[in-house]
């Protein structure tokens, strides 16, 4: 049966306006549902100038990338995996843009669908955004 502790959720935002409206909307709307339903849900944040490479405080954690599309990569996918296989115990990491919308309910369904039933590698959307990707797949 599929452990809710085991899985981090990470919202990527960030602190350049109006964009870091979108993290504080999550925040507002559907974040607390997931969090009511179980899951460890956390907002990624790029700071260049942290002393480590991530630093966690409360709901937040800020890793040591810009703050732009140009740290993107790193304040989504190395560090936030370097951080969950070095640090924690999770097992699942799913990340989601502050631009988008989670509907708490579709979403656990999804998650205890999928994980309940065989433990894909991957679940999510292919890029390009076209369905071209080889390597992605729907489950």
């Amino acid at each position: 049966m599929f452990d809710k502790s085991k899985m981090m959720i990470l919202v990527t935002g960030t602190t350049i306006e109006p964009w870091a409206q979108n993290w504080k909307e999550c925040e507002s709307t559907w974040i607390p549902e997931l969090r009511k339903l179980g899951y460890n849900i956390k907002v990624a944040i790029g700071n260049p100038d942290l002393e480590t490479e991530w630093k966690i405080d409360g709901d937040m954690i800020w890793f040591k990338a810009e703050d732009t599309k140009r740290g993107l990569y790193d304040k989504s996918i190395r560090l936030p995996i370097k951080w969950i296989l070095e640090e924690t115990d999770y097992e699942y990491y799913f990340r989601i843009d502050s631009d988008s919308f989670v509907h708490p309910l579709r979403f656990d369904f999804m998650v205890h669908e999928n994980l309940n039933n065989g433990i894909p590698h991957y679940i999510g959307c292919a890029h390009p955004a076209n369905m071209t990707n080889p390597y992605a797949s729907f489950r």
